[in-house]
C-alpha cells in the first residue's frame, strides 16, 4: 500500500524518476528479496489449501506489480501479465486499473512488525559477513527485554526468521544481554543479541584485527 500511494503521488506530480525508483525497489527488494523467499515453503506445502492460498496471494502481488511497472515497462509487463491467469474477458493490461491504496491497507502496524523482522535477519547476515562466518556455522537469536508483542511476532514467524536468519534457535528468555559475549543490537522494540562464544575463535579474531591494525599503521 505505501509503495502505490508513493508511486501515485510521484506520477500526479510528474516525478518520474520517484516513482520509477519506488517500484523498482520494491519489485526487486521487498517482493523477490523478501516476499518470495519468505513463503517458499508454504508454495510446496503438501497441505494443498495452504499452498494454494500463497500461489493466489503471490500471484496477486506480482500482477499488481506488473501494473505499477506498467507505464515504465509497457512491453515486457503486457506479455508477463498474458502469462498469469487472467479472466476470460481480460485484454490487455493497459485496459485495467492502475493500483489504488485501500482503507483496509491503511495503518503501520503490520510494516512494523515485518521491519522488525527483517532486522533480525539482516543483523544475523551482517555479523556472518562481518565474521567471514560459513553459511553453515549457526547461532542463536536472544531477544533480551524486546516487547513482548514483537516476542510474539517472532514466535508466530519463527520457522521464517530461523530459515532466513540461519540461526541454530531463539532464546525467548527475558534477560539483560552481556555484549562482552557476542554482538548486542539495539531496535526500536529493545535489544536483540547474538552470543558468539563458541562460534568464533577468540585467538583467531585477535590475530586477525592485530593484522589489520599493522596494515593501516
Amino acid at each position: 500500500g505505501r509503495v502505490i500511494a508513493e508511486v501515485n503521488d510521484a506520477l500526479e506530480n510528474m516525478r518520474f524518476h520517484e516513482a520509477a525508483h519506488a517500484v523498482y525497489h520494491f519489485f526487486w527488494g521487498d517482493f523477490c528479496d523478501w516476499y518470495i523467499e519468505w513463503v517458499k515453503p508454504d508454495l510446496l506445502a503438501e497441505d494443498r489449501a495452504a499452498a494454494t492460498i500463497a500461489w493466489r496471494n503471490l500471484f496477486a502481488v506480482f500482477e499488481a506489480a506488473l501494473r505499477l511497472l506498467h507505464p515504465f515497462m509497457p512491453f515486457l509487463t503486457e506479455e508477463l501479465w498474458h502469462r498469469l491467469p487472467q479472466r476470460a474477458a481480460s485484454r490487455s493490461i493497459a485496459l485495467e486499473s492502475f493500483p489504488e491504496v485501500k482503507p483496509a491497507w491503511r495503518g503501520d502496524e503490520p510494516e512494523s512488525g515485518m521491519t522488525f523482522l527483517q532486522d533480525l535477519i539482516t543483523f544475523s547476515r551482517a555479523t556472518r559477513a562481518e565474521k567471514n562466518l560459513p553459511a553453515n556455522r549457526k547461532f542463536q537469536l536472544t531477544l533480551g527485554n524486546v516487547d513482548d508483542r514483537y516476542r510474539t511476532l517472532v514466535k508466530e514467524n519463527e520457522e521464517a526468521v530461523v530459515r532466513l536468519g540461519a540461526f541454530a534457535s531463539i532464546d525467548y528468555t527475558r534477560h539483560a544481554i552481556d555484549p562482552g559475549t557476542g554482538r548486542v543490537h539495539i531496535t526500536p522494540h529493545g535489544e536483540i543479541g547474538l552470543p558468539l562464544e563458541g562460534v568464533i575463535d577468540s585467538k583467531e579474531e585477535i590475530a586477525k584485527l592485530r593484522k589489520e591494525i599493522e596494515r593501516l599503521a
